[in-house]
């Protein structure tokens, strides 16, 4: 592994074990967590057990996504979070395919970016205001669909490892971000009059 991105994926996970504390308490805690733990233990289980992280971002990308809905929308829809968990797991480690574990990945993460411009467009109903937290949350998500497909495919021409840093650096950016607002900040709302 080169330095230079063994380098940049520390930074990247440590920068994101910093937004869930000051997120603590807000709806979007557990998101943020799952977030910050998303980076940091496959890097653990791939240096200590020289395994894979793809099925272990699937069974978290499925995370991410409920931890968008409240408790009680949760509590609601058991049955099915349960019989979607089943397939996810059984995707990711018990009969994994490698493209179909590409596809569920995209899935669910085009699942995530949809269930964050909902929440916008509610939030957007409720305040008049257009919330820059939700726009750099719908840039993020949009940022990593497009840095696991162009490690896919080749889209852009440049390099994969290339494109990796750049998209890897500003994820960190918004990493930051994350650390210094939170979702009712005034100073990222733009009124819409």
């Amino acid at each position: 592994m080169p330095f230079l991105y063994a380098t940049i994926v520390l930074i990247s996970a440590t920068i994101w074990l910093i937004p869930p504390i000051r997120q603590f308490g807000t709806r979007f805690f557990f998101f943020f967590l799952l977030l910050g733990l998303a980076d940091a233990i496959p890097l653990m289980l791939m240096q200590i057990y020289k395994l894979t992280s793809l099925p272990y971002y699937l069974v978290v990308s499925y995370l991410l996504l409920l931890a968008l809905y409240d408790k009680g929308t949760l509590k609601n829809k058991i049955v099915l979070i349960l019989a979607v968990l089943v397939p996810v797991v059984m995707i990711a480690f018990i009969y994994p395919n490698p493209a179909i574990q590409r596809l569920l990945f995209f899935l669910l993460h085009g699942l995530v970016l949809l269930r964050v411009i909902h929440m916008m467009g509610l939030d957007l109903l409720k305040t008049q205001a257009l919330s820059g937290y939700f726009v750099v949350l719908i840039f993020y998500e949009l940022l990593t669909l497009i840095k696991f497909f162009n490690l896919l495919v080749k889209v852009a021409d440049i390099s994969v490892l290339s494109n990796f840093y750049i998209v890897t650096g500003v994820q960190i950016t918004i990493g930051i971000f994350f650390i210094i607002f939170k979702e009712n900040d005034r100073r990222i709302r733009v009124k819409l009059e």
